[in-house]
């Protein structure tokens, strides 16, 4: 399978009101989609207009959210997000068959891993041949449910450009 993200950089001003991002405001970053396409774009709102309810022009749709704050100037390129709002961005694209979705997730997943937010419990095969990690959050009790990431089958070069294109605009904080 081969999946392509364009994830972009935050853009300057709130892609409803036109207002400024400036250092310190808080905004909600949107990767969106337009039906019968495999594109992903990336949007920015400012944190009162999404609240207020703008979201993308129809026919685009949301494809996944998540919420950060406008760094100073002169701070590395991206942003940093904290954990909690990327496993916030992990639990969004569950329950969803959408390869893309699927992707996204599992990178995510290894991304909370490697942070040590997610512990791998070991994997499994489903009656349909997918492939699926059990994964459990740092601090449960190993006797909960474990949750259930599908293995999207991604090629290794696959892997690797999604992990590089996620990781150019998101740093995981330390927390």
């Amino acid at each position: 399978m081969t999946i392509s993200y364009d994830l972009g950089r935050r853009h300057d001003a709130c892609a409803s009101t036109g207002e400024p991002l400036k250092a310190g405001d808080e905004f909600v970053a949107v990767l969106a989609e337009e039906p019968g396409t495999d594109d992903l774009f990336r949007l920015d709102f400012s944190a009162e207009a999404w609240e207020r309810g703008d979201r993308p022009e129809p026919p685009k749709e949301v494809f996944a959210f998540w919420h950060a704050v406008v760094p100073e100037p002169g701070a590395k390129p991206g942003f940093t997000i904290d954990a909690s709002s990327l496993t916030a961005l992990f639990e969004q694209l569950d329950e969803s068959d959408d390869p893309r979705r699927l992707a996204l997730r599992y990178v995510i997943a290894l991304m909370l891993m490697r942070k040590k937010h997610l512990v791998f419990e070991g994997q499994c095969e489903r009656e349909d041949g997918t492939r699926v990690m059990n994964l459990r959050q740092r601090g449960t009790l190993p006797e909960h449910e474990p949750v259930q990431v599908v293995d999207p089958m991604l090629d290794e070069p696959t892997l690797v450009a999604v992990t590089e294109q996620l990781g150019q605009i998101i740093q995981v904080a330390d927390s």
